[in-house]
């Protein structure tokens, strides 16, 4: 019985409210029970029958909604259910005759069809306030768990954007660096194209999605920054800006595609005299990276900011996943464009 006592429902405000506006349209009932008994038991004992009549009902919306269905459906136990329902409505039924019978009301003698009458009767008062309560409770609990699946799925991208930002900060200063000390024009020509990278990630921060069109030109800016700390190891020609077309429209996660090229340059070595070919396709609702596979002689330890966290980004933000690729020579990445989210 712990678990019984463990999963019970608080009641809540509204609950009481409903209660009492249930009791309020049931007035003209008090009145008619009231006026009935009145002239058979006197004023005092009406008072306590018409109380007990309906009172016990109450007893039992407060039992089966807060402490019975909780725990049932908790358990799964239809059998335990019915078996602890069918044991209370008969404790409440010779309850019910013991306080008639103390009231001076005429009661019929125990059997079959007055048990099930006395039941039938506890049921029919009860049964109204109980189903109303209990879908309330239904719906609330729905909205608490809608509610808390948002607040986590906002928290896991927050962290998976979170990890984007610092990524490649120290590389590109250190590149920075040099640069002003043996090319000051490359060196403005750099620090311009790293702030605006960076002002990206800055005004898009919060956002889950956005235009592909952004995206691009995002990591347009990211593979500059590439081609001045690697020089010609990677090659990124076939990269054309006029094969988007009309998908420039369509949404993509924040870094989705700078992700992806981080990620074939983290774990691809790159040559002067045969560059590593990056090859980029555009088509019908989604943007494939294609490369070929040359990997570093050093091993490098993988982490979560790249292919892993853009798998989960798109589990959380729509139904469509990643499309993964790999053969003996190549590694191709396709990710879809949403339209919306």
């Amino acid at each position: 019985m712990s678990d019984y006592w463990k999963h019970k429902q608080k009641i809540a405000k509204s609950d009481v409210w409903i209660v009492a506006f249930c009791f309020v349209l049931a007035t003209p009932f008090f009145y008619e029970t009231f006026v009935f008994c009145y002239h058979k038991i006197g004023v005092i004992k009406t008072i306590f029958f018409v109380f007990f009549h309906y009172f016990n009902p109450l007893l039992l919306v407060y039992f089966l909604v807060y402490f019975l269905l909780p725990v049932s459906i908790k358990n799964k136990n239809v059998f335990y259910f019915t078996l602890i329902l069918l044991v209370t409505l008969l404790v409440q039924a010779a309850l019910s005759r013991t306080v008639y019978g103390f009231l001076g009301v005429k009661v019929a003698k125990i059997n079959f069809d007055t048990i099930t009458f006395e039941i039938q009767d506890t049921i029919m008062l009860a049964a109204p306030l109980s189903m109303i309560l209990f879908v309330k409770q239904l719906v609330e609990i729905k909205g608490q768990f809608l509610r808390i699946e948002k607040e986590k799925k906002e928290a896991e991208l927050k962290l998976l954007k979170q990890q984007i930002d610092p990524h490649f900060l120290f590389n590109n200063l250190n590149v920075l660096g040099v640069l002003i000390q043996q090319d000051k024009n490359s060196a403005t020509e750099y620090l311009n194209r790293f702030a605006n990278l960076y002002r990206y990630l800055i005004k898009y921060k919060d956002e889950d999605v956005v235009l592909l069109e952004e995206e691009w030109s995002f990591a347009q800016n990211y593979i500059f920054l590439i081609q001045q700390r690697f020089g010609n190891t990677y090659d990124f020609s076939s990269f054309q800006n006029d094969s988007i077309g009309p998908l420039l429209s369509r949404f993509v996660p924040p870094g989705a595609v700078q992700a992806l090229i981080e990620n074939i340059v983290k774990h691809n070595q790159g040559d002067h005299e045969r560059p590593l070919q990056i090859e980029v396709e555009f088509g019908d609702n989604y943007c494939a990276i294609k490369n070929e596979i040359r990997a570093k002689l050093t091993s490098v330890e993988s982490t979560q900011t790249g292919l892993k966290s853009l798998e989960m980004r798109y589990r959380l933000l729509s139904d469509q996943k990643l499309m993964i690729k790999q053969t003996e020579g190549s590694f191709e990445v396709k990710i879809p464009l949403l339209k919306s989210v």
